[in-house]
């Protein structure tokens, strides 16, 4: 997520447009987003790769039941050590395969209701994007914020709804 000091490249969807993001007062990043939105249809989420921080982030939202494949080590937000490219893929497709096979898997992310995911825009221009969207307030110059009665209305209204 946006922050990670050994997060490579680290961001929440957008490092020019978002800060940050929370999901009923969680900080999260793109990975907590996705769980949430798969697990509105009750869908876990099993298995991560990408670097250290990644797979670090992920275990600490959803539990030791996420199988992960940690592929390269941040140095900083623009440099990291990497697996070689066969070794990456060979570890990948191991730990799916044991992922998928010992069906120990974390509950999937679910939001208690009523669901808010508030953003943190990174500057106060961001913030007409979302200006006149149904279930969106504003908290601030910068801060937008979504509430509904699940994840995947508090998402939809966030960027589809008007």
């Amino acid at each position: 997520m946006a922050g990670t000091p050994d997060g490579v490249l680290c961001h929440t969807v957008s490092s020019e447009a978002w800060y940050n993001a929370w999901i009923n007062e969680t900080l999260v990043g793109e990975s907590g987003i996705l769980a949430a939105i798969a697990g509105c249809w009750d869908v876990p989420a099993v298995f991560v790769s990408g670097d250290e921080a990644t797979c670090r982030e992920v275990t600490a939202l959803l539990g030791d039941e996420v199988t992960t494949a940690p592929v390269k080590t941040g140095l900083g937000r623009f440099s990291s050590r990497n697996m070689a490219p066969k070794d990456a893929c060979s570890l990948i497709e191991m730990r799916v395969a044991q992922s998928l096979s010992l069906r120990n898997w974390p509950k999937p992310y679910k939001t208690t209701a009523p669901v808010t995911f508030k953003v943190e825009l990174a500057t106060p221009d961001r913030a007409s994007d979302f200006m006149g969207r149904t279930g969106v307030r504003f908290e601030g110059p910068r801060t937008v914020v979504s509430t509904a009665d699940t994840f995947w209305q508090a998402w939809d209204q966030f960027w589809y709804r008007n």
